[in-house]
């Protein structure tokens, strides 16, 4: 009983052995953020965030803001007055003015502050990633972040050329096409454009006048232009089209 007890003892230690190269390999993701205006591990940042990458947008289909409450805890939308805008609320919190001009969630593209009307023209194209930032937040982003944040970050122009298309096809009439192009157009400067235009019948039909039910259609563009002379001086400005 003795010598299966050590060789039982020995099997474990050279599995443990042949495990250690795999085991050393296996590293958490960094999820780089600026939520506090520089960039910082998603781990060591004290705030409640929730973070989604361009590859987490694309395959939960996120088109809009509207889709990002779906995926986000304690983040929802209320709709103002006039049934026109939907408004984000964190934690419970959202509008101050019901007219749709101003609430206690800031958005941010890019850094730049996004006020009332427009924020709901933010289109969802090409995001390196979308940061949901919770809890009181007026230190860092004004008076208007007293629920929280949304900051959606864009891509930067790749450093060599690239050029992709693409075309997806689903049941229920939905269609999406995508062009993007970029690189560098010197040394010291690049480019990023995009488009995209989709359309989609709906998953429901009305009984009484058989007319589609939830579906919709849109484009959208962006060109991006990237500035960098030199390593203390970074200028970045993005053109956005969606209808």
């Amino acid at each position: 009983m003795r010598n299966i007890n050590i060789s039982i003892k020995l099997i474990v230690i050279v599995l443990l052995f042949s495990l250690e190269p795999l085991i050393a390999q296996t590293v958490i993701e960094e999820i780089t953020v600026t939520a506090r205006n520089r960039a910082e591990n998603l781990q060591e940042v004290p705030l409640a965030i929730s973070v989604f990458t361009s590859e987490q947008l694309d395959k939960a289909t996120i088109k809009n803001i509207n889709d990002l409450a779906n995926y986000t805890s304690n983040m929802t939308f209320n709709s103002s007055e006039n049934g026109r805008l939907n408004i984000p609320v964190i934690r419970g919190m959202g509008m101050i003015d019901t007219r749709g001009f101003d609430n206690n969630v800031s958005i941010f593209l890019d850094g730049v502050f996004v006020s009332g009307r427009s924020s709901q023209n933010v289109a969802m194209l090409d995001l390196e990633r979308v940061e949901v930032v919770k809890g009181p937040q007026v230190a860092l982003y004004g008076r208007t972040a007293f629920a929280g944040a949304i900051q959606y970050v864009t891509k930067d122009p790749s450093d060599s050329f690239e050029n992709v298309a693409s075309l997806d096809v689903a049941q229920d009439g939905f269609h999406e096409a995508r062009l993007s192009s970029s690189g560098p157009i010197s040394d010291t400067m690049g480019f990023r454009f995009n488009a995209l235009a989709w359309d989609f019948d709906g998953f429901h039909q009305n009984s009484h006048t058989g007319a589609n039910v939830g579906g919709g259609e849109g484009v959208g563009a962006s060109l991006t232009f990237l500035i960098e002379p030199n390593d203390k001086l970074r200028i970045k400005t993005r053109l956005d089209y969606v209808s």
